[in-house]
């Protein structure tokens, strides 16, 4: 894999060698096991940007899993399983999981799992330095009266992200028409990324990563992993055969997250931050209707709540939003043309807050027309 961009260029070739062998134990016992190794060699282009520092040994990764499904009776299953994975930067991590699954009849499916998954650092996050922003004054705050440099350096030390994950759902399918799924979950997270402070001058000094600056305020930071949050939500889908040639699906799905830095930290951002990092609710309507055996128009509308989110040191919300895709399409033989809208109701809308140095982007409306010739 190579990217080659104005804030870095990467170089990644990857070796994967995976082993799995499933053993049957008994009629009603399934063993699974297995094996896996992967073997990295990077190289990183320094940008005006970006910085990484000299190889640092991450080359491999290695990793060792277990599952066993066992069968109480005919519809009470148990899987267990458990991973364990090493890597070059925080050593060994084990991820556990548990799931049960009970069907009581033909017509309704009851399940529930445990779990854990570990997310362990890049590169980036740990032998690198960025200048992650260059923030204009803020005549509103007279904090920030000067241009200001924002420099995250890369944390050795830095340890893995952890979430354990707790989720229960039900399916209910009273005929071929109809079904419903129902799913509620909870999750906690340990040692989150953070970015720590480690210097903020008070004082005006020369610019020597943006030639031309006259002065700046520096702000240094590095990586932690300085916070915590639970997260705990549902979502609901409903689809519904109406008629033979006509379809409707219904989501619906609903978040909360609470997050809590710790007190020793000195985080830029606050919790409210990944707090407001997506919407609380968002929902959504799609109809495929077959008007005829050569014309078809499918319908999708779905509403997203409002995105909060604050930056570095300015503010910004995203307001909700609903939007509206068509599509309309004539097929005869072995040819279908097609016409799709999509955001038909707004000119254009931002979803989304970018990732650091990257841009904000805006969904545009748009159509497209298509022409597909089967043969």
């Amino acid at each position: 894999t190579e990217r080659d961009e104005k804030v870095a260029y990467q170089q990644v070739d990857t070796l994967d060698i995976d082993f799995s062998q499933n053993w049957t134990l008994s009629p009603r016992n399934e063993l699974l096991w297995g094996f896996g190794y992967r073997y990295i060699d990077d190289s990183f282009g320094n940008t005006f940007r970006t910085v990484f520092y000299e190889d640092p040994e991450y080359p491999s990764l290695y990793n060792l899993f277990v599952q066993d499904e066992y069968a109480v009776n005919d519809r009470l299953h148990l899987t267990a399983g458990i991973k364990w994975e090493h890597n070059e930067i925080t050593g060994m991590e084990t991820q556990p999981s548990l799931r049960l699954l009970w069907t009581p009849d033909e017509t309704q499916t009851w399940w529930s799992a445990v779990s854990r998954a570990v997310h362990t650092p890049s590169r980036l996050g740990t032998a690198s330095s960025i200048v992650a922003y260059l923030l204009p004054p803020d005549p509103a705050d007279p904090s920030y009266p000067l241009p200001q440099v924002l420099r995250l350096d890369g944390n050795p030390d830095l340890d893995s992200e952890t979430v354990d994950a707790f989720e229960i759902g039900y399916r209910l399918r009273p005929d071929e028409k109809l079904s419903l799924d129902l799913a509620l979950f909870h999750n906690r997270y340990d040692r989150l990324i953070t970015y720590e402070v480690l210097s903020q001058q008070s004082f005006p000094v020369p610019n020597p990563y943006f030639p031309g600056e006259l002065i700046y305020l520096p702000t240094e930071m590095t990586y932690g992993n300085k916070r915590s949050a639970t997260s705990q939500g549902l979502e609901l889908s409903v689809d519904w055969q109406a008629r033979e040639n006509w379809r409707l699906k219904f989501n619906y799905s609903w978040l909360d997250i609470d997050a809590k830095r710790d007190a020793d930290g000195t985080d830029i951002l606050g919790d409210h931050v990944l707090e407001g990092s997506a919407p609380e609710y968002q929902w959504s309507v799609r109809s495929q209707h077959n008007i005829r055996p050569d014309l078809s128009m499918d319908l999708w509308i779905y509403h997203v709540d409002e995105l909060p989110f604050a930056g570095y040191s300015r503010p910004r919300s995203f307001p909700a939003y609903t939007s509206f895709n068509l599509r309309l399409a004539w097929r005869r033989d072995n040819m279908e043309f097609s016409v799709a809208g999509f955001n038909l109701l707004h000119d254009r809308h931002a979803e989304f807050a970018s990732e650091n140095i990257l841009i904000l982007t805006e969904v545009e409306r748009s159509l497209l027309a298509t022409l597909r010739w089967d043969f």
